[in-house]
C-alpha cells in the first residue's frame, strides 16, 4: 500500500478522485475554497482518491492521515481541524474543528483541549476533557492522562 499526497493542485489537473471532503469553515469565513490537496491510496491494482479543499493555504503531510487498511478507515488531520472517512462507502464519519492540530494515533486523536478513542471503523469508544501542559500513561485497555484542570481522566480504549 501506498499513499500518495499532492498539495497545492489546480482542480483541473486533478484527475479522477471518489470523494470531495470540504473544510469546516466558521460563519466568519468565506465560502470559497481556494486551496487543494489530492490524497491516492494505492492498493496493488485499487486506487481511491480523496480531495480536501481549504479555504487558506494547508499543506498535507504523511503525519496528517492514519489509513486503516482492514477496515478503510482514514483519519485526518490539518491545521485547524480533524476527521475520519469511511473510504468503503465514501462518506464522511466525522469533522471537528480544533484549535491545535491533533495527534492521530490509530485510534486516538488528542487536540490538546479533549482526547477520543475510536474503532478501527471510527465509531467512537470514549472521549475525556485534557488540558495542557497534561501527562499521560498508557496501559492496555485506557490511557490515563492527568491535568491541571481535569485531573485524572481514564480514556478507554477497547
Amino acid at each position: 500500500m501506498k499513499i500518495e499526497i499532492s498539495n497545492g493542485i489546480n482542480l483541473a489537473s486533478t484527475g479522477h478522485y471518489q470523494m470531495i471532503v470540504k473544510a469546516k469553515g466558521d460563519s466568519s469565513m468565506p465560502n470559497k475554497y481556494d486551496y487543494n490537496s489530492l490524497v491516492t491510496i494505492n492498493k496493488g491494482n485499487e486506487k481511491k482518491s480523496i480531495l480536501f479543499k481549504f479555504f487558506e493555504e494547508e499543506e498535507m503531510s504523511e503525519y496528517d492521515i492514519e489509513f486503516v487498511v482492514e477496515t478503510e478507515t482514514l483519519f485526518y488531520r490539518t491545521s485547524n481541524e480533524w476527521g475520519i472517512v469511511d473510504l468503503n462507502n465514501y462518506k464522511l464519519v466525522k469533522q471537528e474543528i480544533t484549535f491545535q492540530p491533533g495527534i492521530i494515533e490509530r485510534v486516538i486523536v488528542d487536540d490538546e483541549i479533549k482526547v477520543e478513542s475510536y474503532t478501527l471503523f471510527g465509531k467512537l469508544i470514549d472521549q475525556k476533557p485534557i488540558d495542557p501542559p497534561s501527562t499521560r500513561i498508557d496501559s492496555e485497555f485506557e490511557l490515563v492522562y492527568n491535568s491541571p484542570i481535569w485531573g485524572i481522566q481514564r480514556l478507554k480504549i477497547e
